[in-house]
């Protein structure tokens, strides 16, 4: 008859010893990450935000070396500047905030738009934000605007989102032939490219990105709670 082997004893107290220090470990790691964030927050926070040198009208509009989407009073104290990504669900969700923004405080905000496409993780978001600097050639950059939000299920994760951005060009009744050609031009693609590099120098780390008079806005859950902190950095200004 076998005699079964006798397994080895564990040896308790080195596994009580491996556990503490995976825990110690894992604590680590959080206190790492918290202070990355806390980091990036701060020195968000501390980044001067240009101001805008003019405001002709709602087209592209000087910023220091910049050229930015702008729309609002041509004389308005405070400036808002937004970094965008066109296939972003939360910058949708932002999209009509800033419209409300814009109608409750009209007259008191200029609204400055930034293309900041995530290319890792949004396929089509470049393409979106030719096509809206292509609808710009042909004054149609904030109806591409709102159309690309208003629309974004429909071409985010197609294939071939640009049939959708042709057809919106044509409902705003477009050259398309021109919309096309604009669309993949070289220097529409570098207007995108200065735009993401804009956000990048001002420590911007994820869309969307809000600065009133140079200082960050939070994205909040509710209309009201992002309205509050507008109202509250106008009244610092006043």
């Amino acid at each position: 008859m076998l005699t079964p082997k006798k397994l080895p004893k564990k040896n308790t107290s080195l596994t009580i010893i491996l556990l503490q220090m995976k825990r110690v470990i894992l604590w680590l790691f959080g206190v790492a990450a918290l202070g990355i964030t806390a980091l990036g927050a701060i020195q968000l926070a501390n980044q001067p935000a240009p101001q805008a040198v003019s405001r002709p009208g709602s087209g592209r509009i000087a910023l220091g070396e910049d050229r930015a989407w702008v729309r609002g009073s041509d004389d308005a104290p405070s400036t808002l500047l937004e970094f965008s990504d066109f296939q972003c669900p939360v910058c949708q969700t932002f999209h009509p905030y800033v419209e409300r923004l814009l109608k409750d405080f009209s007259g008191q905000i200029t609204h400055v738009f930034y293309h900041h496409p995530l290319r890792g993780i949004h396929q089509n978001a470049d393409m979106a934000a030719q096509a809206a600097e292509a609808a710009g050639r042909q004054g149609r950059f904030w109806e591409m605007h709102d159309l690309l939000f208003e629309n974004q299920i429909e071409w985010s994760d197609t294939t071939n989102a640009k049939r959708h951005f042709v057809r919106y060009a044509r409902s705003l009744q477009m050259n398309t032939r021109q919309f096309e050609r604009d669309m993949v031009s070289e220097e529409i693609k570098e207007r995108v490219w200065k735009d993401y590099n804009k956000g990048i120098e001002l420590g911007v780390q994820g869309t969307p990105t809000f600065f009133l008079n140079g200082k960050p806005l939070k994205l909040t859950r509710t209309y009201e709670q992002f309205r509050k902190q507008v109202e509250d950095i106008l009244r610092e200004k006043n």
